[in-house]
């Protein structure tokens, strides 16, 4: 079902500009594009850990903390990227809120009764809390979004109560 001689080829042939250089590196994109679908137990987004933390399906769940966006931010920095000459190769940074699973939860059950009725189960022990600082970065990815005329990025507020409508 998959060309994982393409896939290895890709991965560990010399770049050469050439035909089937172009073939192996096409080839193993789709077969890469079209892994998750046949194998959705091994794919995971914010959203789909988000809720399952809610419910307390904690084997559903890694790390300790959530990084997350709005997906309309992170789909607007994308066309940022694309479409301003000025960002050029620019690396942009598109997470601007991080929480503890337990504190979202504690969140969701704030936000509406949807989110009472949603929160299951007991909280996750937690060890630590991420103490880095990307306050930069963020802000650089706040000002593309301004640029772009958006307010800034979402708030937590917002981004929760978006994923409570969508469920």
């Amino acid at each position: 079902m998959f060309n994982y001689e393409a896939i290895r080829k890709a991965f560990y042939e010399p770049n050469v500009d050439d035909l089937d250089r172009f073939v192996d590196v096409y080839s193993a994109s789709r077969a890469l594009a079209n892994w998750p679908s046949g194998h959705p137990e091994n794919t995971s987004s914010t959203f789909r850990m988000l809720k399952a933390a809610a419910e307390g399906e904690w084997d559903k769940v890694f790390g300790q903390v959530a990084y997350y966006t709005d997906v309309q931010d992170a789909a607007r920095l994308l066309i940022a990227v694309v479409a301003l000459p000025s960002l050029g190769n620019e690396r942009i940074f598109a997470y601007c809120h991080n929480s503890t699973w337990n504190e979202l939860r504690y969140k969701i059950r704030l936000t509406s009764l949807k989110g009472e009725k949603l929160v299951k189960g007991k909280d996750r022990a937690v060890e630590g809390r991420d103490l880095s600082n990307a306050g930069a970065l963020i802000k650089r990815a706040e000002d593309i979004l301004r640029e772009i005329g958006q307010q800034g990025f979402a708030s937590e507020e917002d981004i929760l109560r978006g994923f409570l409508d969508s469920l």
